[in-house]
């Protein structure tokens, strides 16, 4: 019996050690976020219904600035059909990439000033501040980094 104390006590002693040195640094948990981000962002922007989507805002970002006449079913079939004066389609290539990007780099720069990374000695915790609220995303142990929220949960958070 003491023998088996003795070894569990061991081999309990290398497996702190280990976590003690192979926790991930801070860098890492700022990334395994912004790859979730972009995932997220990549998915949202990649929905077949975006040309609608954009027609649906722009048409009430319109209708804010008191410009009448110019609804949801117009911009829709702008984006889908094209100008009838120049033939061709509305190309919305290079609005998703543009929007991705500027999405990612916004998402990128809010962590820079909302997660902070605490460490415990041996694991660290990435904590990210939202509406007052602080939470735990991210926690790290043995090199590698677990994000704690799902697909989901990220676009609950990033559309807040």
């Amino acid at each position: 019996m003491k023998q088996a104390f003795i070894i569990v006590t061991l081999i309990l002693g290398v497996v702190l050690v280990a976590m003690i040195f192979t926790k991930p640094d801070e860098q890492k948990h700022y990334e395994a976020v912004t790859e979730l981000v972009q995932t997220v962002v990549e998915q949202e922007m990649s929905e077949d219904n975006l040309t609608e989507r954009l027609a649906k805002a722009g048409a009430e970002k319109l209708a804010d600035l008191g410009i009448e006449g110019v609804d949801e079913k117009m911009l829709a079939d702008l984006g889908a059909e094209g100008l009838t004066e120049l033939g061709e389609a509305v190309n919305l290539t290079g609005i998703k990439e543009t929007g991705k990007t500027m999405a990612v780099g916004t998402a990128q720069m809010y962590l820079r000033s909302h997660m902070t990374v605490n460490d415990y000695t041996v694991v660290n915790v990435g904590w990210i501040d939202i509406n007052g609220r602080t939470l735990p995303i991210t926690i790290g142990a043995f090199g590698k980094v677990m994000v704690l929220v799902d697909e989901n949960e990220a676009r609950q958070l990033i559309r807040f």
